[in-house]
């Protein structure tokens, strides 16, 4: 499911499945597989901070709790519905930050690791957001901030 559905803890599972598999099948260093295994989850921190600017509160288990409630609701819809709201802009989760974190890739090789991570959690997201949608999203941040002012916001129904 895509990102408000897809819940941290199984884009972990699926992460460390490949961390294991480019550490032990392609010889990747632990170095390599631990920034993989991180981006692959940490790219969700744009969740946390889309929170904290929407609500005014730091609060981590206050977020999860929002997120959850977001959830609840958007499960209740049908198919065709959901995909008139959207449930917050997250900045990380499109091609323009792969393709930030490439350039600085040039530098330094961990962030190729970095840049394989989030894309790895956007085909999760995809994958999961083709099954239970008639919209896509999170190819480009930037169409997507744009595109959201003409849907509702699931927050305000």
């Amino acid at each position: 499911m895509i990102d408000y559905i897809m819940l941290p803890q199984y884009h972990f599972v699926y992460g460390l499945v490949v961390s294991l598999v480019l550490y032990f099948g392609f010889d990747v260093g632990a170095l390599g597989c631990l920034i993989f295994l991180v981006a692959t989850v940490g790219i969700d921190v744009d969740h946390y901070l889309y929170y904290v600017y929407r609500k005014r509160d730091w609060s981590l288990g206050n977020a999860i709790r929002w997120f959850m409630n977001q959830k609840k609701k958007l499960d209740k819809m049908d198919r065709k519905t959901r995909g008139e709201y959207y449930s917050g802009w997250y900045f990380l989760h499109g091609f323009e930050s792969i393709l930030v974190f490439g350039l600085f890739g040039f530098f330094w090789n961990g962030f190729w690791f970095l840049v394989f991570g989030f894309w790895f959690h956007l085909m999760l997201d995809w994958i999961d957001q083709a099954s239970i949608m008639d919209r896509f999203d999170r190819l480009s941040s930037v169409y997507d901030f744009f595109k959201y002012e003409r849907l509702k916001n699931v927050e305000r129904p």
